[in-house]
């Protein structure tokens, strides 16, 4: 959802963001017939797996961490910030550890970006240089991405400036929770600071 948050704020405070770096997202999702349903809907066809596990317990921090191990996005990246990152997201004690983000929350975001009319206004006031890093692999590892070429097309139609950087062998998981993905962000924000 940070990405979202960044082009809210830099069209809003122009004078305070120089320039965005977006990792695989802050630009509208292709959704297709999926935009004309209800948006609980919408986010099911679209992340139903991710709400379940919303919904899901725990006995130990251990079976939490086995759980996302076998995920076919990080199967194959496993790496020990990516484990960091998910014994943060726990809340609760044994036997009942749960994730801390609520459902609640993501359907309440995911009416925001489903129904992108204030992220489409946001990104037309956009002025600064804007940067998307993009996954070629979904968020379970596979074809389409979550921003196929279509959708970048159609976020340049709003911010002619963008620049779109695809960082091969990533998925939506690891474009973000890996070094060579790290690295790639790395590099295109330090480029926007020496300028």
């Amino acid at each position: 959802m940070g990405g979202f948050v960044v082009v809210t704020a830099a069209a809003a405070h122009p004078d305070r963001i120089r320039s965005l770096v977006l990792v695989d997202g802050g630009l509208p999702l292709q959704l297709g017939p999926l935009s004309e349903v209800p948006v609980e809907q919408a986010v099911h066809a679209l992340i139903g797996p991710s709400l379940e596990r919303l919904r899901m317990t725990f006995p130990s921090q251990q079976a939490y961490l086995d759980y996302w191990r076998d995920h076919p996005a990080l199967a194959n990246d496993w790496n020990e910030y990516i484990e960091r990152s998910f014994c943060y997201d726990t809340t609760g004690e044994p036997p009942n550890l749960a994730s801390s983000v609520r459902e609640e929350a993501v359907l309440a975001d995911a009416a925001d970006f489903i129904r992108a009319d204030d992220l489409r206004r946001a990104l037309a006031q956009v002025t600064q240089p804007v940067v998307m890093l993009r996954a070629p692999l979904g968020m379970f590892n596979q074809e389409p991405p979550l921003y196929p070429d279509t959708a970048v097309a159609a976020g340049r139609a709003l911010v002619p400036h963008l620049t779109d950087v695809l960082v091969p062998g990533m998925n939506h998981y690891t474009v973000a929770l890996t070094r060579r993905g790290g690295a790639a962000a790395a590099g295109e924000i330090r480029l926007h600071l020496a300028a």
